[in-house]
């Protein structure tokens, strides 16, 4: 009976601790993926674009581009749209062939079909490149991140996901 009883107090303790690690590094995101529909929306009709993204983040708009950058960690997500007549290329192998993107792979992206160049240096920083064709634009995505920062990196994935092209 003694020993059912260690047996059962051991169990109990052991399913405490592992509640206890499993939560300690749970902290309060405001901007974790389940926070999208409080985001804002970024509209480009030039290029054809919405996406979305954390308000609290600034956004920095050219003719080609828009950043959205946490100013915080200094992490930063990019699109740019380019035209492919300008570039001289007509699909997305001849424009990874001319201007190479190592380590990447052909994909598929939110149903397009895709090119994506996923890096980390396990000292410092985490980056995603990818690119799509739709008509004559080139878009291209992509983010960096301090490691440090894991938050951001689901963040930037769900801005970069969050995309609709028109």
């Amino acid at each position: 009976m003694k020993t059912k009883k260690s047996v059962t107090t051991f169990c109990v303790l052991c399913v405490l601790a592992c509640a206890v690690v499993m939560t300690s590094g749970c902290t309060d995101d405001t901007n974790s993926n389940s926070d999208i529909e409080n985001y804002a929306t970024y509209s480009d009709s030039e290029n054809g674009f919405t996406v979305k993204y954390p308000a609290t983040w600034e956004k920095m708009e050219t003719t080609s581009r828009v950043t959205f950058k946490n100013n915080e960690t200094n992490a930063f997500a990019n699109i740019a749209v380019l035209s492919m007549s300008s570039l001289g290329a007509t699909s997305l192998e001849e424009v990874v062939d001319s201007y190479g993107a190592p380590g990447g792979k052909y994909t598929t992206f939110n149903g397009y079909e895709a090119y994506e160049a996923i890096a980390s240096d396990p000292s410092d920083i985490d980056t995603r490149d990818i690119l799509f064709v739709e008509g004559d634009r080139l878009f291209i995505l992509g983010y960096i991140s301090y490691l440090e920062n894991k938050n951001d990196v689901e963040t930037m994935n769900t801005i970069l996901e969050s995309i609709e092209v028109q």
